[in-house]
């Protein structure tokens, strides 16, 4: 999970699945220059710790018989494209992270982690360089 060096970058926190997620940022060697925002709208800085989703019960699924007999569509609903984009567009289907470095240099040693309820984890930083 490391990401592009400079001011800002842009991660995707699980798949979208997990129903409670553990976020924390550490704190670096400049803390104040840290600074980060999740897609639901929570935003912190260096040392902060968010948990967020459906964190009030323990995981748990219950399969059943009539969920294995849905069939695919026969159609698919958007038309595949023949050429490629242009444009490289950023997909998450879990939580997006937005980090953002006020000097410009990245994080200087500060690091984001998240886990699940599910097991799904992951962590990185944002490199120095601009």
């Amino acid at each position: 999970g490391t990401l592009e060096s400079g001011s800002d970058g842009t991660a995707c926190l699980g798949d979208g699945s997990s129903s409670c997620i553990t976020f924390y940022v550490s704190g670096g060697q400049y803390p104040n220059e840290v600074q980060w925002s999740l897609s639901d709208g929570q935003s912190g800085g260096a040392g902060d710790s968010v948990t967020y989703g459906d964190c009030s019960t323990p995981y748990s699924y219950d399969y059943t018989d009539d969920e294995a007999s849905v069939a695919p569509s026969s159609s698919p609903s958007v038309a595949p494209s023949t050429s490629p984009s242009s444009t490289p567009v950023f997909v998450c289907s879990g939580e997006t992270m937005t980090m953002t470095d006020y000097y410009g240099d990245g994080w200087n040693g500060a690091y984001w982690t998240w886990s699940s309820d599910d097991g799904q984890s992951d962590g990185g930083t944002l490199e120095s360089g601009s």
